[in-house]
């Protein structure tokens, strides 16, 4: 945090402004170029900007629909505390970070958790917190809520009063009949939404090429919409405001009287007061600068704040509205210790109540008994599976086969094993360590197909080739002809949406569209990830190959790939015992007439499908000339292993064998074996997620995928709870319900720590990124979620509005989240498991302040299972001993095993 104490008060910088800048009116032409001469002193202009960074730093970015992945809103909090953020928030916005008690009464009286893990939750609690409550006042708080009824009629407490920082908008709407509040977001939402427009306006804005403020402010000049619902003068008001955005926003906070020490948490008021625009703007600046430099071209999060303040300002001068900030900053300190009429503290100690059963179910599932660290189980873990679940052998598998971390993976992974007790699966992010660009053929620009806390390293392009196999025409021309498909597409939507060719076009031709309509009705296509369309299961045609020649020209020559190759093998713990079939299988989902698809599929890939990775990363590790490289290095892969891609389809869980024309003679009898095990996997996978999605019968659940009046094709990562990082032989076997983020972790191979570092530091923050979305959006769909789905209204191309105009939609809908009453996810921050010793998380959490932040704030739990025992990271940085032997599971007799980070 800044001190606000050290930046230039009012007097100050009105001090450096001529009579004409303190009276803009007086001399309207000069105003309307006015840069503050405050400016032209260093020490004022850093205190400014750092001001405007540490606003920026509490906002998400949202990106676009064509990206759209998880993103965590909360994560310019994590330097404070879970409990005090809320607190923190609750300040400047209605934004909410605790589940309401309906939510806790709903889950007490269906058994989600018990008096015992109430009890537990006390005594994890700081003695400061916990003096207060009494186990007895919280039972009698939940049976109170039971009795009144409607329990599960609303999921977010009752927000009636406004924060204590609030916007003008908000005030001046709480005190009178006008939506204020509304109507400023509806035209912010039009400006934005003609401004980043991506092509779906026929009619452009033409001030797209300048930065939003200046863009907004040419034309607010001259729109008169606001003037005729009720905001007189604000066009000449606008024509007056300075024309660059901090000078803006200086001027406009001096017009209103806010004190310095209430900058800070009045642009965070008016940024939350929008969240989706304002996450959107902040995109826009990564873009600018991806290397984080600072060094931005546009800053258009700071444009929207000015556009914010400026209708804050016109509506106190218009309405003569004025706020007494001297007493608001008064008795701002008080505003973090607040009564606690919404039961903030019971349902806190609730929160941690759910997460200690969840918990605790999770690790009684795991064995007792060290797990050895190889990949092959020993006796004493084969005595603990589960009687119909599969028993480890001791021999070499048959297939492995690597997936995505993915929630939805666990479910497959485990009826894989179940069917076919010689297939072995891993656990890596869906990516498979290859950052890179993918170009499909045809295109001069594509998407990246890599995590986002990444940049690509290099682009990959598709490329020309003729076909093999059965087929007989050369692709040489497909460049072309997609091209021209392309363009001829754009003309005819071109032609239906001109303002001209509209109306004749719909009654002439307009009927034709009816047997396309049949076909969607009827139809049940299933999607392949590549342009040529074949078997849903086994690709007959070619696919079209991929470019490696040009990886070297862009510095990735075979060092650099055996590089990458090393960091897949390392990051999966695969480095020896190879099995002669290895499949990388990749994943993304199937749906139509969703825009935010991208968000069922692979977050590691950037929200695209992993199958192009698992392409080139099959390429690479069946080269000879890497192999050999490799050897050097320790890592030796057998002559008869052969690596293969392949894609889950998340919606059907179908698996469709990429690349097959390459595999050689000698393993296609190993490829037919592998087709009919996972056929089978496939069928029980369906038949356990049946009853999640009321269908009867698998071919139900099949046409969800090509349905597109389906609100809800699947649930996409709806219930993630937990990451496990270990050896598969910690849960073969043992059904996580679908819940937990899988990743192999082999700490015997992993020598330095370098592997344990890099999971900790980038899929488990993927994977609380993404525990944190589905929790944000279920706990505060109003700031954080994004309403029906059914109301959706795609926007430039680049997001959805909720209707047809306001913020825009960040979150998750209520359809990803729940079906009528029935919650489908029950929000519980993420639960690590760690097969590793403390030592060795303990360097990772002291090297890495982020890390550190995350665990110690609480935002996400940590348990390390240490030679065959579990302990709790404690916030102190100590580990906590859990005993979880007794009927209950219950955490008890707490003991300080270890010291701190």
């Amino acid at each position: 945090m800044i001190n606000q104490s050290n930046l230039p008060s009012n007097e100050s910088i009105m001090n450096t402004l001529t009579p004409e800048q303190k009276n803009p009116k007086a001399n309207a032409q000069a105003f309307s170029v006015f840069v503050p001469a405050a400016y032209e002193d260093p020490h004022v202009y850093r205190q400014v900007e750092e001001l405007l960074d540490q606003v920026s730093q509490m906002v998400s970015p949202v990106w676009p629909l064509k990206d759209w992945i998880a993103v965590n809103p909360y994560a310019g909090l994590s330097e404070r505390s879970f409990h005090e953020s809320r607190d923190y928030l609750r300040v400047f916005s209605k934004c909410e970070l605790l589940p309401s008690m309906d939510h806790f009464a709903t889950q007490y009286q269906a058994g989600g958790f018990t008096d015992s893990h109430i009890k537990a939750a006390l005594s994890e609690l700081s003695p400061d917190e916990s003096r207060s409550q009494e186990q007895s006042d919280v039972l009698q708080a939940l049976q109170s809520r039971l009795r009144a009824g409607d329990a599960a009629a609303q999921t977010t407490p009752q927000k009636v009063s406004l924060p204590r920082i609030a916007t003008i908008a908000a005030r001046l709407s709480a005190h009178g009949e006008v939506d204020w509040t509304e109507i400023v977001k509806n035209e912010i939402g039009k400006h934005c939404s003609a401004h980043y427009d991506q092509g779906q306006s026929t009619w452009p804005s033409p001030w797209q090429n300048l930065p939003l403020f200046q863009a907004w402010r040419n034309a607010a000049k001259i729109d008169r919409g606001i003037e005729i619902l009720g905001l007189s003068g604000f066009r000449n008001f606008v024509d007056e405001l300075p024309h660059t955005v901090e000078a803006t926003i200086v001027h406009l906070l001096q017009r209103l009287n806010i004190p310095v020490a209430l900058h800070e948490t009045f642009l965070l008021a008016h940024a939350f007061a929008i969240p989706g625009w304002s996450g959107w703007t902040k995109y826009q600046g990564l873009q600018t600068d991806p290397t984080g430099t600072g060094q931005l071209q546009f800053d258009d999060f700071r444009g929207l704040l000015a556009m914010s303040l400026a209708y804050d300002v016109a509506l106190s001068e218009t309405f003569l509205f004025e706020v007494n900030w001297s007493s608001v900053l008064d008795h701002q300190s008080l505003s973090l210790m607040d009564s606690d009429h919404d039961c903030k503290s019971d349902r806190k100690l609730l929160l941690r109540a759910m997460e200690i059963a969840y918990r605790d179910d999770l690790l009684a599932k795991l064995p007792m008994t060290d797990v050895v660290t190889d990949n092959v189980a020993d006796e004493g873990f084969a005595e603990q599976s589960p009687a119909d679940g599969p028993n480890t052998s001791a021999t070499k598998p048959a297939v492995q086969m690597a997936f995505c971390i993915d929630v939805r993976s666990e479910r497959y992974r485990r009826h894989l094993e179940q069917v076919d007790a010689s297939v072995d699966t891993l656990g890596v992010a869906g990516f498979f360590g290859l950052p890179f660009e993918y170009v499909p053929l045809g295109q001069s620009s594509g998407d990246d197909h890599a995590p986002v806390l990444l940049s690509p390293k290099f682009a990959l392009r598709e490329k020309s080739s003729p076909c093999v196999d059965d087929c007989k025409d050369s692709r040489k021309n497909t460049a072309e002809k997609q091209t021209t498909i392309k363009t001829e597409k754009k003309l005819w939507k071109r032609l239906q949406t001109s303002a001209v060719g509209c109306f004749s076009f719909v009654e002439t031709v307009g009927w034709l569209s009816g047997f396309n309509l049949a076909n969607r009705l009827m139809g049940n296509q299933l999607r392949t990830n590549l342009p040529i369309k074949g078997s849903s299961s086994v690709r007959k045609d070619a696919a079209i190959p991929l470019d490696l020649e040009h990886l070297a020209e862009q510095g990735i020559g075979l060092e650099q790939q055996t590089d990458l190759v090393e960091g897949l093998l390392n990051s999966m713990g695969l480095n020896d015992d190879f099995a002669p079939l290895v499949v990388l299988c990749g994943h993304g989902c199937q749906t139509d007439n969703n825009a935010m698809a991208a968000g069922l599929d692979c977050g590691a890939c950037g929200g695209h499908s992993g199958a192009p990775n698992a392409r080139l990363a099959a390429i690479l590790l069946n080269d000879r000339r890497i192999q050999k490289r490799l050897v050097d290095r320790g890592i030796e892969i057998p002559a008869e292993t052969h690596f293969i891609a392949a894609w889950h389809n998340t919606t059907t869980d179908q698996i469709e064998w990429l690349d097959l024309e390459t595999v050689p003679a000698s393993h296609q009898s190993r490829i037919t074996e592998i087709r009919n095990v996972a056929d089978a996997a496939s069928h029980l996978t369906r038949q356990e997620r049946l009853p999640l999605l009321n269908e009867s019968t698998t071919e139900s659940l099949i046409s969800r995928a090509t349905d597109w009046s389906q609100t809800r094709p699947e649930w996409g990562l709806a219930g993630n709870a937990s990451m496990l990082i270990g050896p598969r032989e910690m849960t073969r076997g043992r059904s996580l319900d679908g819940r937990t983020f899988l990743h192999s972790y082999n700490q015997a191979t992993d020598t330095t720590g370098a592997v344990l570092e890099s999971i900790l530091t980038a899929p488990m923050v993927v994977a609380h990124w993404i525990n944190m979305q589905y929790y944000a959006s279920t706990v505060d769909p109003t700031h954080f979620g994004s309403g029906c789905k059914t109301i959706h209204n795609v926007v430039g191309q680049f997001g959805v509005l909720s209707g047809n105009s306001g913020d825009l939609q960040a979150g998750l809908p209520i359809q990803s989240l729940r079906f009528g009453e029935k919650m489908q996810h029950v929000p519980l921050r993420l639960q690590t498991v760690v097969v590793a010793s403390r030592e060795s998380i303990d360097r990772v959490i002291a090297k890495h302040a982020n890390i550190r932040n995350l665990l110690q704030n609480g935002w996400v739990h940590l348990v390390a299972v240490d030679c065959g025992q579990k302990y709790r990271y404690h916030s102190d940085g100590s580990w906590v001993q859990l005993q979880t032997e007794d009927t209950s599971r219950a955490e008890c007799d707490w003991q300080v095993v270890g010291g701190t980070c």
